[in-house]
């Protein structure tokens, strides 16, 4: 067919032929639209650069039906069906942590690779040696605005290992000892106090109930724990922390007060004021915790012991030291007498 056959059979059939080009292109672009919104929808990643993160969280003992509704609440993916059919066929359910996860918008199958490669954002809490415990519960609060959750994770005696349950303290704030100080991450911020009372009473457990069984103390836990908290704060270096508890063994067994400033501290600590230096006046405070005044132990630990005042503590040197000062640059010395003790102060 030349071009003028052509030329004639258009003008002829012009109507229909525009019509059909019409329908064609309106046909083409439902077609081309309908494939877009489908591959926007079910493959994100394909349409657009640089997706932003959704953060998601995920329950503790959470199934691959609950993951994928909640996916497609945030809007992650498009279809929980197709995103339970992944999570099933690559495993993603049975592998999962709980916690929080920063995620892509994407296919179902890109989420599940992205699960299997992702970790849950966590969220961390250092406890350290000499940390008194109203200290620790303002950081949660200052941190996390999580107001009592170190309270009330103490007071879940689930919290605990099973091999302590039995010796835990009636007094909630007093469990606090079996606390080690250290590092610790939680997979979700509002699961944190549990998982720090937790992982850290385990780890208590390892390194310090040893210690305790071999010396036959552990019927003593509470009052060493005290000793040790004191022990804690009194000294600066760790090689004289056996030195220091010995001299504390000391003045309880033979009926001396403690005259302990730390203790003194403490007590304005708990009422708010802060002290770092004490005046005569300081240490008349009516106060259980003022070991000038009362004989004996304070009711309980003034702060988390190191590992080093635990040791110190239930192992302390055999000496005939009634006294200790601390010297400006932190070391301390020691004296038989009274007399002896004021010299060193000199």
């Amino acid at each position: 067919m030349d071009f003028e056959s052509i030329r004639r059979f258009y003008k002829k059939n012009k109507r229909d032929i525009n019509w059909a080009i019409v329908v064609t292109v309106i046909v083409s672009i439902f077609f081309v639209a309908s494939v877009f919104n489908f591959v926007k929808k079910n493959y994100p990643e394909l349409v657009y650069d640089n997706l932003p993160e959704v953060q998601v969280t995920f329950p503790r003992g959470a199934n691959a039906n609950q993951i994928a509704h909640i996916l497609q609440k945030a809007g992650v993916v498009h279809s929980a069906k197709s995103m339970i059919h992944c999570l099933v066929k690559f495993r993603v359910d049975k592998k999962i942590q709980y916690g929080t996860y920063k995620l892509r918008r994407a296919s179902a199958k890109n989420v599940a690779r992205q699960l299997l490669t992702t970790q849950p954002v966590r969220s961390k809490f250092t406890i350290i040696p000499g940390t008194a415990l109203c200290d620790l519960e303002n950081m949660f609060e200052r941190r996390y605005n999580q107001k009592n959750a170190l309270y009330k994770a103490l007071a879940n005696k689930t919290n605990f290992p099973k091999v302590i349950r039995g010796i835990l303290p009636k007094d909630i704030k007093s469990r606090s000892i079996f606390l080690f100080p250290d590092t610790y991450y939680a997979n979700d911020v509002d699961d944190l106090a549990d998982e720090v009372v937790r992982l850290a009473s385990i780890e208590w457990v390892k390194r310090i109930l040893p210690l305790l069984k071999e010396k036959h103390l552990t019927n003593r836990v509470h009052k060493l724990a005290i000793l040790a908290s004191i022990v804690e704060l009194e000294a600066m270096f760790d090689e004289e922390r056996p030195m220091i508890a010995g001299v504390l063994h000391n003045r309880l067994s033979r009926g001396k007060k403690l005259q302990c400033d730390t203790t003194v501290i403490y007590a304005w600590k708990i009422r708010g004021v802060q002290k770092e230096h004490l005046t005569y006046k300081d240490v008349k405070i009516n106060s259980p915790y003022n070991t000038y005044m009362r004989k004996g132990l304070p009711p309980m630990a003034i702060c988390v012991p190191s590992l080093a005042s635990w040791q110190a503590t239930i192992s302390p040197h055999k000496t005939d030291y009634l006294y200790f000062y601390s010297k400006p640059d932190g070391h301390t010395v020691f004296a038989k007498t009274y007399e002896g003790h004021l010299r060193n102060q000199r």
